[in-house]
């Protein structure tokens, strides 16, 4: 970069520097701004990556199962709430040895219990969820006194406070779910735009991001292309069918290839000598 200077960012615009590009990282470039020139004028896109939407990129089927699942994390919990009786747990003394009916135990498994039956249904069970219950279930094994927090919320007749916004939560989360799937029936809507930015996320079988320039606003949200999806490039022009609800991609047409660098470089050619 220090001999080439500004040589190096002209190539790099007519595509003839394309392995010094990638070698150097400038084909990555930034993820959220975005020049684009669809519509006619370049111009820069803000990308927006929706990571923490619930319900983002999922089918009809796994949205019915996040809703059950959460279904059943809030049935759990109130049942819980609701049937736990005082005498459950038992007053366990530092010196008289240890007991299962501790009331830190018994909160602890109540509540630990109704988030594995929740992950079991999601499909989200594994060896690393055992380990993680485990830990959750250690502040209530060594909370073993007579008196304390867990003694007292033991004792407690009824939903504690924290339970219940647990319990509203996760009921929330399942109607949400629920309505998703419901909006997942509706015809999908069409839109047509060039290809911004393409981005992998963790796993296989995720779908991946997929940054479109529909050519009438400086802001886009990516969508959610299908693993499989097979044929789309950066650069190509595409008409989607698309569900807003959990901003997924139900197909693709091609309407223009991406044009290969190559191209672009001849392009940029006749371009220069026709000026």
């Amino acid at each position: 970069m220090t001999v080439w200077d500004r040589y190096l960012a002209y190539g790099t615009a007519l595509g003839v520097t394309s392995l010094t590009g990638r070698l150097l990282g400038f084909d990555s470039g930034d993820r959220r701004r975005v020049w684009s020139s669809y519509g006619g004028t370049w111009r820069p896109v803000r990308i927006r990556y929706p990571r923490l939407r619930p319900g983002f990129g999922g089918s009809t089927i796994r949205l019915l199962q996040l809703a059950a699942a959460a279904g059943v994390v809030a049935v759990g919990l109130c049942a819980f709430a609701m049937l736990r009786q005082p005498d459950w747990a038992v007053a366990v003394d530092a010196h008289s040895g240890g007991s299962l009916r501790r009331p830190g135990l018994v909160l602890s498994a109540g509540w630990v219990g109704s988030a594995l039956l929740g992950l079991v249904v999601a499909g989200k069970f594994s060896r690393w969820t055992l380990l993680v219950a485990f830990l959750a279930m250690m502040p209530g094994n060594f909370a073993s006194g007579s008196h304390g927090w867990f003694s007292d919320a033991a004792a407690h007749e009824g939903p504690l406070l924290g339970e219940l916004a647990a319990i509203a939560a996760f009921g929330v989360l399942a109607t949400y779910f629920l309505a998703l799937a419901c909006l997942e029936r509706r015809e999908p809507d069409t839109i047509t735009g060039e290809v911004l930015r393409m981005e992998s996320r963790k796993g296989k079988e995720v779908a991946r991001f997929l940054a479109l320039d529909e050519g009438n606003t400086d802001v886009t949200t990516a969508w959610a292309l299908p693993a499989a999806s097979q044929g789309i490039a950066t650069g190509a022009q595409v008409r989607l069918r698309v569900s807003r609800g959990t901003r997924t991609i139900r197909s693709a047409e091609l309407v223009r290839a991406a044009m290969p660098e190559g191209d672009r470089a001849k392009a940029a050619k006749q371009d220069a000598s026709q000026c």
